[in-house]
């Protein structure tokens, strides 16, 4: 199964939902143009995969709405058995590597979704290491 961005999340507010904008600009050492969590110099940008909804959909009885976690891009297919610290992902015309999976347990994290703080948990965070555009539906690659 090919993996493929669901949705691109943006929000102008720390610490709130994002809202899904279904393209963006991903810009090399900045992050998702016009996300307010852009230009900090980590964590550029967060990726969630959608599996990591399905518990949550069990317990709540609804889909939550992409953005629904504070993620940047959710990302339907991809297998995270095959994605580590330092793995190169293609997403539509750019390219971003993983820095980190999850947040520091040790750090307070501003937002959760009804309880739930998926992005801490399990979220990729990700620099830019090739700008370009992504929309929906883009392919994400392994490289």
């Amino acid at each position: 199964m090919e993996a493929k961005v669901v949705s691109i999340c943006s929000s102008f507010k720390r610490g709130v939902a994002k809202k899904n904008v279904n393209s963006g600009f991903l810009k090399e050492g900045h992050g998702l143009v016009g996300d307010a969590h852009a230009d900090r110099g980590e964590k550029e940008i967060s990726i969630l995969l959608s599996q990591f909804l399905e518990p949550v959909v069990r317990q709540l009885g609804t889909h939550p709405e992409p953005g629904s976690f504070a993620e940047n891009l959710l990302v339907y297919g991809l297998d995270e058995e095959k994605v580590g610290v330092g793995t190169v992902l293609q997403i539509g015309e750019a390219m971003v590597e993983v820095e980190m999976i999850g947040k520091d347990p040790s750090k307070k994290h501003t937002y959760s979704f009804h309880g739930f703080s998926l992005l801490a948990e399990k979220g990729l965070f990700c620099r830019v290491v090739q700008s370009g555009w992504v929309k929906s539906y883009d392919s994400v690659l392994i490289i």
